[in-house]
């Protein structure tokens, strides 16, 4: 890969992680739940489609609240919602407020899911969510990155010229789908993530840091 990355960690001289926003993501973080986590957007801006996931009994006490209500804000409207997912279903809500990087980009959503006593109940649901309203908030506004690790290497021409160019070192898989909070991990996650040991490269975390 020849193009440059929009952030980096310099390992040595010869070899870097590179960090390239992912154009886009098939599954958003609602659905790499795989039914855990239900999801529904009450309002957004024009041109995006909302963020549903919902079992049809749940989706029609939604409506229903919605085509009955007499509130005459948003904010009423999520309230009422809200307390019809915990009265009714005995879920555990969270609202999630979406925002990109322009103010025409914006979405509001409300997250649920069924507390566990054998996983923890409410604490461990209230966390999930949050993890996940995270994810979602990164995912909404393109804050999604591949890491590689990348070597420099020469190239001597014909006519004497030589060429440098950063590329992929095969021996350590790419990790996609990264949801950084504004593209800034901390290196001790990036090195977990690529599954490397920053001394095989005659380094050590402390001196590591990020380009930008």
């Amino acid at each position: 890969m020849t193009d440059t990355p929009e952030n980096s960690i310099q390992l040595n001289n010869f070899f870097r992680i590179a960090m390239r926003r992912e154009d886009g993501q098939d599954l958003n973080p609602v659905q790499e739940q795989q039914g855990d986590v239900g999801a529904w957007t009450i309002r957004s801006a024009r041109g995006y489609n909302g963020i549903f996931a919902v079992d049809g009994d749940i989706e029609e006490g939604i409506r229903d609240v919605v085509e009955i209500t007499e509130s005459s804000t948003y904010a009423d409207l999520q309230n009422e919602i809200v307390h019809y997912l915990e009265r009714k279903h005995g879920l555990t809500v969270m609202s999630a407020r979406l925002r990109g990087h322009s103010q025409s980009e914006w979405m509001d959503t409300l997250l649920w899911m069924k507390p566990r006593p054998e996983l923890g109940g409410q604490p461990a649901a209230l966390e999930m969510l949050d993890n996940t309203r995270r994810d979602l908030q990164c995912w909404f506004a393109g804050d999604v990155y591949t890491l590689t690790v990348e070597e420099l290497v020469e190239y001597h021409g014909p006519n004497g010229k030589t060429i440098e160019r950063w590329e992929t070192v095969d021996t350590t898989d790419a990790v996609h789908g990264n949801y950084f909070d504004a593209g800034y991990p901390t290196i001790a996650d990036v090195l977990s993530r690529l599954d490397i040991n920053p001394e095989d490269y005659g380094t050590n975390e402390n001196i590591m840091e990020l380009a930008h």
